[in-house]
């Protein structure tokens, strides 16, 4: 391993970010760095197998927090897609996104993925619900999903 790869900025900002996760806006910014740190394969020039073994010694949290980190941030970096599809322009939609808790970004986030034109009715449904209204709002979505199924 290089030593200089120890001092790479990125490297240095996510260790940083880390300490600020009460912020939403750290948590977008470490989920980007986090991503261009996977798809550029750096935790491997620092003698680690994968990004999870990196995280976990490094960062201190689990790998299911750092995967919705990247999925965040692989949204953001796609939100015009996202955004076009739900005819919203991104740079309206954005500032509702970065005020919308981490905790609340990841229990929407999969029907984000799943369903692209529905991105604006879910970051509004993150913003204005608590997350005890939010999840019983899911549970409520996925069960009328499955009824739907079921007939």
């Amino acid at each position: 391993m290089d030593k200089s790869d120890e001092n790479n900025p990125l490297l240095l900002e996510a260790a940083r970010l880390t300490g600020e996760l009460d912020n939403s806006l750290a948590h977008i910014r470490l989920g980007h760095i986090l991503l261009e740190i996977k798809q550029s394969r750096l935790y491997k020039k620092l003698g680690y197998n994968t990004l999870s073994e990196y995280i976990e010694a490094n960062l201190g949290f689990s790998t299911r927090k750092a995967s919705n980190l990247i999925r965040i941030a692989y949204l953001l970096k796609n939100l015009d897609v996202y955004a076009r599809k739900d005819h919203i322009p991104a740079d309206v939609i954005l500032p509702a996104i970065a005020k919308v808790p981490f905790s609340k970004l990841c229990l929407v986030l999969r029907f984000i993925e799943a369903d692209k034109t529905a991105l604006a009715q879910w970051i509004a449904n993150a913003a204005s619900m608590s997350v005890v209204e939010l999840r019983k709002f899911i549970k409520e979505q996925e069960q009328g999903h499955k009824d739907d199924k079921d007939r």
